[in-house]
């Protein structure tokens, strides 16, 4: 295995050796023929001209990826070289100046790549430079053909709630009341944090992330092969928030919520020269009820009913968490960087139930189940960046490590079973990626990527006796391992073969191992494979304002280690779940047309797509018993998702945004029966609808009201029902714009409640399940911060408003 790693790596570094090698002057060779935007940002008040002021230049097929940029100069002055040919649109800003984005789009061609945008005029915000004010309005949702992005800061409706909660209202994305993610109606989803693999990733963490650490949540449907192949469906990637402010600042926020629930984050930043550190931690605190409710039916050879079972429980959980990330950068000139990071998460989880079991001749039994668990992750992460003269050539290497562990006990009254759990996981990532210009339109992407993740999961199980007293029951064991390595490289051609006809080709190469083994039996499970993952993209760009495009990539959604171990979970012993050893990966065949269009007030993002999977991986139920049922996970023969996706956003009047998504599709499942016998193939139609309105009220005030509606979905051995959700939130700016006040309630109308039916041959159950979701939560945050050293020797600006759009230019 050592050798093999060593000469996957060794094949690579010619390219990234040629990259280092290159005359960082490069005098002599011809420039290439591509934009030049010049200009003058000025004082709108002393019309005298700003330095310092930053000049991005944002995609206009993707308005929140930065491609280039400048500083102007002592006079105000800047001149941009070398922009790739394409659609740009302009942002300027400034520290203690409102941001500015100039009104119409910038597009550079081979007969008319240079542009004077003559005078632009800055106005000062109303604070002084030691104080820091960040005020604006900000879309929620920002809609590409490649990707889209969702401003958590943006959602009135995100306070007090978690990572897992937030991604129930990011379009397209749906959450049962299991925490099960799903894209487009599939829930082969990966999810990224800060664009890298992390142990945060899996869904047991995603609920321990409070909201005020996230920045953004961004949603890929169709990666290209430069990304990871992973999940199905695409790419959802947490991104935490990191102050990226020049000076020191820092923002204080606490909420409280109806039924204890507690809420605090502080944030800290400091840049000073070459120098920048920025530190978050956040406390959440939560208790909510739960109930549930199941009635199951149990059939004989003749589907005559031979049994009946109505089963309610009741209870409650408390959980609290802690979350601390930091960030330490150090630039030693223009074109070299380094930044080291560092995560840490506690969480623990009291869970009591109270089971109510009534069958088919009224007897009543009832029994008391308690559940703890506990877990602590940490990770850190190392980058190096290297810029180039040629803006668009850059070289980045990077490596992180997170390791979580976790433990708890399970008491189970219903079947006297007690259990004591231990476990943990490890991630290693290493990253190299490499952007090389090739000629005037076009640009090389390259790089590898090595990932390995272990786990251990260990169960010890007793029986309690008739005196409270435990005994050992080594039949119930369980001590399961599980090793993942994943060796990767890849290529992309992407550029302008026509005017306004962009082309993008990739090939990505996966060698995979993966590894369990069920110590308390002895049994091993390997399944190592090669496999090469392809990704294609054309687009069309018929005017300033609409594109059109289509894409295919090849996707693997590999099982993880909760979906493998066999263990049996009993802490429901009529509806028991348990892993499938002895599944495999599967693999999809991703097609999209895509097409955007923008008017004054109104941008639509449309889609239709289809997705076809070979060795499908799903949920299925059968009993087991006259009166149990077992839910654990099967590899089908193929399965297809074919639909269309509408977004909208749109401002309405000067006093009303609203922004919304549809998304219909049809599902087809094809697969083998299951020990039952049955038959798991099924099909069907489901939508989603999503809408969310925003009204500028009166000075520094706002109100956001939205709503979520998943209709019924088909899915093997059943359907899932229908789940309504309403959110509301009052915003109000004070003190001078440093504080906000927010007053929000989730689920105002208590409606939000999950329903599954299950069904085969030998029984049929309907359940439902409802957890508080009718919360009222009031929080008061506060910015504050000292900036007069941040230009050190050079001339200060007036004003105090700060702005990101520079931050991804200016931190590194």
């Amino acid at each position: 295995m050592s050798n093999k790693l060593l000469l996957f790596i060794l094949s690579l570094l010619p390219t990234f050796t040629w990259a280092q090698g290159r005359p960082q002057g490069m005098e002599g060779r011809e420039r290439p023929k591509i934009g030049v935007l010049g200009g003058q940002i000025i004082d709108e008040q002393t019309s005298e001209g700003l330095a310092f002021a930053t000049i991005s230049l944002f995609s206009m097929r993707d308005t929140t990826k930065l491609v280039t940029g400048a500083l102007a100069d002592d006079e105000g002055k800047f001149s941009i070289n070398e922009i790739p040919f394409g659609r740009y649109q302009v942002k300027v800003s400034l520290v203690g100046y409102d941001n500015y984005t100039y009104p119409n789009m910038i597009g550079f061609k081979p007969d008319n790549y240079k542009k004077y945008i003559g005078k632009i005029i800055l106005s000062s915000s109303a604070q002084e430079l030691n104080e820091v004010v960040v005020v604006g309005e900000q879309e929620i949702v920002s809609a590409g053909l490649e990707k889209r992005s969702f401003n958590v800061a943006a959602d009135l409706g995100s306070t007090g709630s978690d990572a897992l909660q937030l991604l129930s209202n990011v379009p397209s994305i749906d959450v049962d009341l299991d925490g099960n993610i799903s894209l487009r109606g599939n829930s082969n989803v990966k999810i990224f944090i800060d664009g890298k693999p992390s142990v945060l990733g899996s869904s047991d963490y995603l609920e321990q992330i409070p909201s005020e650490s996230i920045e953004s949540i961004e949603v890929i449907t169709n990666p290209s092969a430069k990304y990871s192949p992973e999940g199905m469906s695409g790419i959802l990637n947490i991104k935490l928030k990191k102050e990226k402010l020049k000076g020191t600042q820092g923002m204080v926020k606490v909420s409280a919520g109806t039924g204890d629930k507690y809420n605090t984050t502080l944030g800290l930043s400091h840049y000073q020269g070459k120098f920048n550190v920025n530190a978050n931690y956040s406390f959440r605190s939560d208790q909510r009820w739960m109930e549930s409710n199941a009635y199951r039916e149990s059939f004989d050879e003749n589907g005559n009913i031979i049994s009946t079972s109505d089963q309610n429980s009741t209870g409650n959980h408390t959980r609290n968490a802690h979350m601390f990330t930091t960030g330490i950068g150090y630039q030693f000139n223009k074109y070299n960087s380094i930044t080291l990071g560092g995560k840490f998460n506690s969480f623990n989880m009291d869970r009591k139930t109270l089971q109510t079991n009534i069958d088919q001749n009224g007897s009543t039994t009832t029994s008391d189940n308690f559940m703890n668990n506990e877990n602590q992750m940490a990770e850190v992460s190392l980058s190096y960046q290297k810029k180039f003269v040629n803006p668009a050539q850059n070289l980045e290497i990077s490596a992180s490590y997170s390791e979580g562990n976790n433990g708890g006990t399970q008491d189970f009254g219903s079947t006297q079973t007690f259990n004591d759990i231990r476990g943990d996981m490890k991630m290693a990532n290493f990253q190299i990626d490499y952007t090389q210009p090739l000629g005037d339109r076009f640009k090389l992407e390259a790089g590898t990527m090595i990932t390995l993740n272990s786990s251990e999961e260990d169960f010890i199980a007793y029986n309690r006796a008739s005196d409270g007293s435990l005994i050992r029951d080594t039949r119930l064991d369980n001590n399961f391992l599980y090793d993942q390595q994943i060796y990767a490289a890849y290529g992309l051609v992407s550029g302008e073969v026509l005017p306004s006809l962009r082309v993008d080709a990739g090939l990505r190469i996966e060698q995979a191992y993966i590894n369990s083994e069920l110590k308390t039996t002895g049994e091993a499970f390997d399944y190592p494979y090669f496999k090469i993952y392809p990704s294609f993209a054309i687009s069309k760009t018929f005017d300033n304002e609409s594109e059109l495009m289509f894409s295919y990539s090849k996707r693997v959604n590999r099982p993880n280690h909760r979906m493998l171990n066999p263990y049996i979970d009993q802490s429901n012993p009529e509806n028991l779940r348990q892993g499938n050893p002895y599944l495999e990966p599967e693999f999809a065949d991703s097609y999209e047309i895509g097409y955007t269009k923008s008017w004054n007030k109104l941008t639509l993002t449309g889609a239709v797509y289809h997705k076809y999977t070979d060795n499908a991986i799903t949920r299925v139920s059968y009993a087991v018993a006259a009166d149990t049922i077992m839910s654990t996970y099967a590899n089908l023969a193929q399965g297809t998702n074919t639909g269309f996706e509408l977004i909208a956003n749109s401002q309405l009047t000067s006093w009303w945004n609203i922004d919304g998504s549809f998304n219909y599709f049809y599902q087809v499942y094809e697969g083998h029966e299951d020990e039952s016998g049955t038959d798991l193939s099924n099909s069907g139609t489901s939508w989603s609808l999503k809408v969310n309105n925003r009204f500028n009220l009166w000075k520094g005030a706002s109100l956001q009201a939205s709503v979520s509606y998943n209709a019924p979905k088909q899915v093997p051995t059943g359907e899932f029902g229908s789940m309504t959700i309403m959110n509301l939130g009052l915003q109000q700016k004070v003190l001078q714009n440093r504080g906000t006040l927010t007053l929000s309630v989730s689920d105002p109308l208590d409606i939000w409640q999950g329903n599954v039916y299950n069904y085969d041959e030998t029984y049929a159950q309907y359940r439902d399940f409802k957890r508080e979701s009718q919360i009222a939560y009031i929080s008061f945050s506060y910015t504050f911060g000292e900036l007069k050293n941040a230009f050190s020797g050079k001339r200060k600006s007036k004003g105090g408003k700060g702005s990101d759009s520079s931050s991804d230019y200016d931190l590194y």
